[in-house]
């Protein structure tokens, strides 16, 4: 009888296990993505058309610029960011703001584009589309921002999927 409880308990405490484990590796993706949206709201479309988010890690944002130019532009207006960022409506904290050159071919874009109606066709899980719209409720005083989050979410994951067929 006893074993068969501590049986009981160590499945328990692998499940447990296992679900902290995924509930980690959906709170480091929901934070990388709402690094992006966080970007694109502070820096604006010029500014976000130049530049994107490698990463969000340890309340710092990494930004990789398309040249040394705007490396330099904006390591200039990091005080700005900073700012704007503490007033943004989205629930993630920045300490600092680190920016690096990271220059695109043109060929790995081409390489590395895929077509929207083939993203559609992609299926997602009840789960992923659950996590979406779980990721959607964080900007509750902003309908319309919560269903870009949402869209955003489901686009990335849908292209992520299709990648990894190819």
């Amino acid at each position: 009888m006893r074993r068969k409880a501590k049986i009981s308990n160590l499945n328990h405490i692998e499940n447990l296990l296992i679900n902290s484990s995924k509930s980690l590796e959906n709170k480091e993706l929901k934070n990388n993505m709402t690094a992006n949206l966080l970007w694109r709201e502070v820096a604006g479309d010029k500014t976000s058309e130049n530049s994107y988010v490698l990463k969000y890690e340890n309340k710092i944002l990494f930004v990789a610029c398309k040249s040394s130019v705007w490396t330099n532009e904006l390591s200039l207006m990091k005080k700005n960011f900073l700012e704007k960022i503490k007033e943004s409506p989205f629930k993630i904290k920045v300490n600092d703001i680190f920016f690096t050159v990271k220059k695109i071919k043109k060929d790995e874009i081409k390489n590395n584009s895929i077509d929207s109606k083939e993203v559609n066709q992609i299926s997602l899980t009840e789960e992923e589309i659950f996590f979406a719209e779980k990721l959607a409720k964080n900007a509750k005083n902003n309908p319309e921002l919560a269903e870009i989050i949402k869209k955003t979410y489901i686009s990335s994951l849908k292209a992520s999927k299709l990648k990894e067929r190819l």
